[in-house]
């Protein structure tokens, strides 16, 4: 059956195991809105979706495992995101095995970036929070194309910042551990030279990143070489060039 879509904050909420989405609906999205978020599920496969929004293209939040993402294309958000995670003080919460295999990008933000809370607790959920434990591990990329990315095609930041939330908070405190993560396959252009952004955690560092088989250029034809890191322990197949900016986000980069 087809899906289709009313302009409201959330189109769709997912949750259960063993769930095929196939995308051939039609409608519209209001600029900050999400495609799909799924929370509390695990065996979920996205196929054949076609996106067009403003916020996160797809987002993987607390115990999502087993999720796929293959043959899509997503048009002006912010890329596939993993979080925000860690809101909950306290509480411990992971994503595992996320894939994503043939995925295009028109004028996004990101391809992929991954958001989690410092372990200081600035206010509270939705806008504010932070002291959740946990990790994110196991997510592969493979044959990802892009016209115009807008910023760091891959992007780690350890301290969401939202509006409306009280307190600045420790940006490099977080006790949520990124892991595991592998792109395998970038291709196509964009306005930022940066390839990689990634503020990781000093309490616990972000271990086994792997980038390999990058070809981003910027669109006068320039290669984008920059790997910015923080707090990376032994990158694989990929060279740090330089620091991160450190601050609040709630996009992936300051």
């Amino acid at each position: 059956m087809d899906v289709g879509y009313q302009n409201q904050s959330t189109a769709l909420i997912i949750g259960g195991d063993n769930v095929r989405i196939n995308g051939h609906g039609t409608g519209t999205f209001d600029a900050n809105t999400d495609g799909a978020d799924t929370i509390r599920s695990s065996h979920i496969t996205f196929n054949n979706w076609t996106v067009y929004n403003g916020d996160d293209s797809l987002s993987m939040k607390a115990h999502s495992t087993d999720i796929t993402i293959k043959n899509c294309k997503f048009h002006n958000g912010l890329g596939i995101a993993m979080g925000s995670i860690g809101h909950y003080n306290d509480q411990y919460e992971t994503i595992e095995r996320v894939t994503a295999e043939n995925i295009e990008y028109v004028n996004t933000l990101h391809a992929f970036y991954i958001k989690t809370w410092t372990a200081d607790q600035n206010g509270y959920p939705p806008n504010g929070g932070g002291g959740g434990l946990g990790f994110a591990s196991g997510m592969k990329l493979t044959y990802l194309t892009t016209t115009c990315f807008r910023g760091a095609a891959f992007a780690i930041s350890q301290r969401p910042r939202f509006s409306g939330a009280p307190g600045v908070g420790n940006c490099t405190n977080s006790e949520f551990q990124v892991r595991n993560m592998e792109i395998d396959g970038l291709y196509g252009d964009s306005k930022s030279a940066r390839v990689a952004s990634l503020q990781c955690s000093a309490v616990v560092p972000c271990t086994n990143i792997t980038m390999v088989n990058v070809g981003l250029h910027l669109t006068n034809g320039t290669p984008a070489a920059q790997y910015l890191c923080g707090n990376i322990a032994n990158p694989s197949r990929f060279n740090c060039t330089g620091t991160p900016c450190v601050g609040g986000s709630a996009t992936g980069e300051c």
